[in-house]
């Protein structure tokens, strides 16, 4: 006796009911998420669901949120994405509820003891203080903060992983290490939660070399000055970067930036011989957050993993700050990220 099969016809995703295609559609990246946004009206409805989901597990309630006039959700989420890859997930010891895990402050000894290493301590010298014993050394930039609209315990972390450890988060992230994640995600969703708020900046400055010069932390920035560097060309910074708007402090002559340094007797405003970074703000746009955030009341932002982008190189005694020709080159960027 001969028996016949049929072949089953192939499954189709359309053909599966909506709550299983919404399983599938959540592991899916962004760039996947895309391509099903595209095949019919109803799967863009449950792509916009599935991504909104996806941004806050990796990012948490407090940074997932999307505005009309900025980034597209599927940008964000692409964004948050290529931080996992990069450190991994915001989470505890068995995977759940992302921002409930791990803390900056459960790092924090180890983020202080390599900064401070970096800066060319020798190992074996280094006393690392506690949170609350250096915390009142920022209480004017904490407090600025606060009235700024942060929550007090945002403001202290922000205060001391950028002007304590930045330089280690970023050494940690150029190698794709996790032993900082807590405090990058924590530092990058920080900045995110407050971009495109309040008015465009204006443009702010910083030195490319010498003390706390952009490429002395980030040698990403050193592509600005490389050879063959042109208007166009671009790279992701991995550390928190920015400048100071230009006043009497900063460009108090000709010379070049001055940036403050904290010293015995207050805040002294340090002249860098070196060529100087101007950030250009502009207007958000789907693809992304293109301005800085103010953090103190003369200085501006950028999270890690902004993209920056050469506008023009002008040479010295070809543009000017505050009124003074000033005689360093100066290269303008714009940035992006999301």
């Amino acid at each position: 006796m001969s028996h016949t099969f049929s072949t089953p016809a192939p499954l189709e995703l359309a053909s599966l009911p909506v709550e299983l295609l919404f399983k599938v559609l959540l592991s899916l990246r962004a760039d996947g998420l895309a391509r099903a946004s595209r095949v019919c009206r109803a799967w863009q409805d449950l792509v916009v669901t599935a991504a909104r989901e996806r941004l806050l597990a990796l990012r948490g309630p407090a940074a997932a949120g999307t505005t009309p006039h900025g980034p597209s959700l599927l940008c964000s989420l692409s964004a948050a994405e290529d931080l996992t890859r990069r450190i991994g997930r915001r989470a505890d010891g068995n995977g759940k509820q992302p921002w409930r895990g791990q803390t900056w402050r459960d790092e924090w000894v180890k983020i202080r003891r390599e900064e401070l290493v970096l800066q060319g301590n020798e190992l074996e010298d280094i006393v690392v203080e506690t949170t609350e014993t250096t915390l009142p050394r920022f209480r004017q930039e904490i407090e600025w903060l606060i009235q700024s609209g942060w929550e007090g315990c945002d403001a202290k972390a922000y205060t001391l992983l950028v002007y304590m450890g930045r330089g280690a988060l970023g050494a940690a992230l150029r190698v794709g290490s996790r032993r900082y994640a807590a405090s990058t995600h924590a530092l990058t969703g920080l900045l995110l939660s407050r971009a495109g708020q309040g008015e465009l900046p204006p443009t702010c400055f910083c030195n490319l070399s010498g003390r706390w010069g952009l490429s002395e932390e980030d040698p990403a920035w050193g592509a600005l000055s490389a050879a063959g560097a042109a208007p166009g060309a671009s790279f992701i910074a991995t550390t928190v970067s920015g400048g100071l708007v230009a006043n009497d402090h900063t460009f108090a002559d000709g010379r070049g930036l001055r940036i403050p340094i904290f010293c015995a007797h207050g805040v002294e405003y340090q002249l860098q011989d070196a060529a100087v970074v101007a950030f250009v703000s502009r207007p958000p746009s789907r693809e992304g957050w293109h301005a800085l955030v103010q953090t103190t009341p003369t200085g501006f932002s950028l999270p890690p993993l902004a993209r920056v982008t050469l506008v023009s190189v002008s040479e010295a005694g070809e543009w000017a700050a505050n009124g003074h020709r000033v005689c360093q080159r100066c290269y303008t960027v714009s940035v992006s990220y999301a």
